[in-house]
C-alpha cells in the first residue's frame, strides 16, 4: 500500500543512499507491497541490469526493454542479445524496437549473423523484411572486404609470375655467392654465415649466424614476401567469393517464402565470411 507521495519519497531516499540499506530486505518489502519502481532502483544500484530488463519483459513492455538496454548496454552489451531473444519469442514481434536491437547487435558484433537469423527464424510470424537491413549491412561489409582482396589478387598474380621466373632460374642455373658483407649489419662476413637463395636489390641475402638469432630458417629481409606467396594460394578463394553475392540474391528472389532458410544456408556455409 502507501500513497503515491510516500512512494516517491521512498524512491528519493533509496536513490540518495545507495548501499546503506539491507537490499534483500528492502527488495522483499517492495515485492510484498507491489512497488516495482523501488525494486528497479535496487537492481540498478546492485548492477543487476539483466533484472531490470527482465522486469520490463515480464510487463510486456518492449519500448522500456530497449530503453533499459540503451541505458545499461555499455556496461552489459549482452542485454541487447537478451532483448533480441525475447522479442523473437513473442507472438507479435515489435518491428520498430527489434530494428534498434538488431542495429546494436550488429554494431557491437555480439554474435555471428547466422545466429541472429536462427533466432528470428524460430518465430513463424517473422517476415524477411524484418532482417533485410541486417543482411544487407552484412553483405556490404563482406563486399568491402572483397574489394580490398581483389586489389591484393592482382598484386599476388604479378608477384607469382616473377617468383616462377626466379624458381626456374634457380633450378636451371648455378648461383655464385659473392657477397662480402652481412645483409643485416653490413659488416664483413666471417664464419659461421648463412646464405639464402633469395636476394634484395640484386644482392644475395647472406648473414652472420649471430645476426639471425632465431630466424636462421627464414630470411628476415624477405620473410614478409614469402608469407605473401603463401597467401597467394588463397587468391582463387577470394575470386570465388566475389560471385557469391549475385548467386545469393538470385536464389533469394526465387525462394518463394523460404527467405530465412536461404539466408541461413548461405551464412551457415560460411560464404559471407
Amino acid at each position: 500500500g502507501g500513497s503515491s507521495g510516500g512512494r516517491a519519497r521512498a524512491l528519493e531516499i533509496m536513490a540518495a543512499n545507495p548501499g546503506k540499506f539491507d537490499a534483500e530486505h528492502i527488495l522483499v518489502v517492495c515485492r510484498l507491497h507491489h512497488f516495482p519502481d523501488g525494486a528497479l532502483v535496487l537492481y540498478e544500484q546492485a548492477g543487476l541490469y539483466r533484472e531490470v530488463v527482465q522486469h520490463y519483459m515480464t510487463e510486456n513492455d518492449p519500448t522500456s526493454v530497449v530503453a533499459s538496454c540503451r541505458r545499461f548496454g555499455d556496461r552489459d552489451p549482452n542485454l541487447w542479445l537478451t532483448a533480441l531473444n525475447w522479442m523473437a519469442s513473442r507472438d507479435q514481434i515489435p518491428i520498430d524496437d527489434v530494428g534498434e536491437v538488431l542495429k546494436e547487435v550488429e554494431e557491437k558484433d555480439l554474435v555471428p549473423p547466422l545466429m541472429v537469423i536462427q533466432i528470428l527464424s524460430q518465430n513463424p510470424g517473422a517476415h524477411l523484411s524484418l532482417i533485410k537491413g541486417f543482411v544487407t549491412s552484412a553483405l556490404q561489409r563482406d563486399k568491402a572486404s572483397i574489394d580490398k582482396d581483389s586489389a591484393l589478387i592482382a598484386q599476388y598474380q604479378e608477384e607469382t609470375e616473377r617468383m616462377r621466373g626466379e624458381v626456374e632460374a634457380l633450378r636451371s642455373e648455378g648461383r655464385i655467392f659473392q657477397s662480402r658483407n652481412c645483409s643485416a649489419c653490413q659488416q664483413p662476413l666471417d664464419l659461421p654465415s648463412v646464405h639464402f637463395m633469395c636476394s634484395r636489390d640484386g644482392q644475395p641475402c647472406v648473414f652472420h649466424k649471430r645476426c639471425l638469432g632465431d630466424s636462421e630458417h627464414e630470411c628476415p629481409l624477405c620473410g614478409e614476401e614469402h608469407q605473401r606467396a603463401i597467401n597467394m594460394r588463397s587468391s582463387q578463394h577470394l575470386v570465388e567469393r566475389s560471385a557469391v553475392h549475385e548467386s545469393f540474391f538470385r536464389q533469394l528472389n526465387a525462394s518463394e517464402g523460404r527467405g530465412f532458410e536461404t539466408i541461413a544456408e548461405y551464412f551457415g556455409r560460411g560464404l559471407f565470411t
